[in-house]
């Protein structure tokens, strides 16, 4: 006879198979892929797309969807932070954000961020 700790037996059975029957997964429509934009140039023009998001994050409707509200008296806008930094990108690069509007969504993103954190 062993004398070690009961095991359980729920526990310690093999899985049950898959029946034939099982679902089948859902599957996610491939989009087709953002071609690659080059470097953005940040600091040309004497930082001038630099100045012009500050400008952009300075809209009340941007302000309060990336930094919150002053006070209770205001209200949200109701606007997410990808469609807030997608909105920012279009008005500042036109050019780049009707070849690629994620991408320059997620650069404008890591610029603010920087910004915001480090200065």
């Amino acid at each position: 006879m062993a004398s070690g700790p009961r095991r359980s037996r729920r526990k310690h059975t093999q899985p049950k198979k898959a029946s034939k029957k099982a679902p089948a997964k859902k599957t996610r429509s491939k989009k087709q892929a953002e071609p690659p934009l080059p470097p953005i140039d940040w600091v040309a023009d004497e930082y001038a797309l630099v100045w012009a998001l500050v400008g952009r994050m300075e809209v009340k409707e941007n302000r309060l969807v990336l930094f919150g509200k002053d006070s209770t008296d205001e209200n949200t806008v109701g606007d997410s932070k990808v469609v807030c930094y997608k909105r920012m990108g279009a008005d500042i690069m036109p050019e780049y954000f009707a070849t690629s509007p994620n991408t320059v969504g997620r650069r404008v993103k890591l610029k603010t961020e920087w910004y915001v954190i480090y200065l």
